[in-house]
């Protein structure tokens, strides 16, 4: 199968499967990978998920050319009205949306019209992995409709990339949460205002970004302040932004900088 990827995509397929085998932190490492399996792929678009049975819902919570407002709008509306997502998680194997909902269907539903083609996404193509009968990911991928439909070379990739996926999803599940850099002995909300002061961050970002510092998950500071898990990625990644860095340890020696 590699004889039909140019010497560029093999590169590519590679660094992929090195970020498999060395990650160290699930979300990190889901944005690490959004834009090489896109480029793999010839996508125009990549969202890797988390499932949470207790709730029934889903998250987005990493991507590529994936915008605030359509992780919102998902996360609010239309992961329930999603009459794709259903047939595609019961197969275990790379899998095309056309191949479970005919292109002539799928157009005629609200969910294409009102978010898919909105977002100009037209063909695409899901990866799940599964621990057992848990779902502990998954890759959402689309071309828009300016290109072709994804070809079987595509879903042979995903089935080569898939057992890695799944291998580093789990082990990073299992693993012991890192330690968290140690912060100054500040209050938090001087230490807040010191960094959105220094950091020039909004006051939510500052917060979200020095929680995160601390070690707290995603999730965890979601539940505390009250607002969506999409929101505090959203704050998050402008946190990255305004600091200058790319990851959560990184974040979190910078955070250590402003406050000290």
């Amino acid at each position: 199968m590699l004889m039909h990827l140019n010497g560029s995509k093999v590169r590519v397929l590679s660094d992929v499967l090195q970020l498999l085998a060395g990650a160290r932190e699930t979300d990190d490492l889901r944005q690490e990978l959004a834009k090489p399996i896109a480029q793999l792929l010839d996508a125009d678009y990549l969202c890797s998920r988390d499932w949470d049975p207790a709730s029934g819902r889903y998250s987005i919570c990493a991507g590529y050319n994936v915008s605030a407002s359509h992780v919102q709008a998902y996360d609010a509306y239309y992961q329930f009205h999603d009459p794709v997502t259903p047939r595609l998680k019961a197969r275990r194997n790379p899998t095309r949306v056309s191949d479970v909902v005919p292109q002539n269907d799928l157009v005629r539903t609200e969910f294409f019209n009102d978010f898919l083609c909105r977002n100009e996404l037209y063909w695409g193509v899901n990866l799940y992995a599964y621990a057992g009968a848990d779902c502990v990911g998954d890759l959402v991928i689309f071309r828009s409709r300016r290109r072709k439909n994804f070809e079987e070379q595509s879903l042979r990739i995903l089935g080569l990339i898939q057992p890695a996926f799944t291998a580093a999803l789990v082990r990073l599940r299992e693993k012991r949460a890192p330690e968290a850099v140690p912060l100054p002995l500040l209050d938090a909300g001087r230490s807040v205002q010191l960094l959105a002061q220094r950091g020039h961050l909004s006051p939510r970002e500052a917060e979200v970004a020095l929680r995160v510092s601390r070690g707290d998950a995603d999730k965890e500071i979601a539940r505390d302040l009250g607002i969506e898990f999409s929101t505090v990625r959203y704050y998050l990644a402008n946190a990255f932004r305004k600091l200058n860095v790319d990851g959560r340890s990184r974040l979190g020696f910078e955070v250590n900088r402003l406050i000290s």
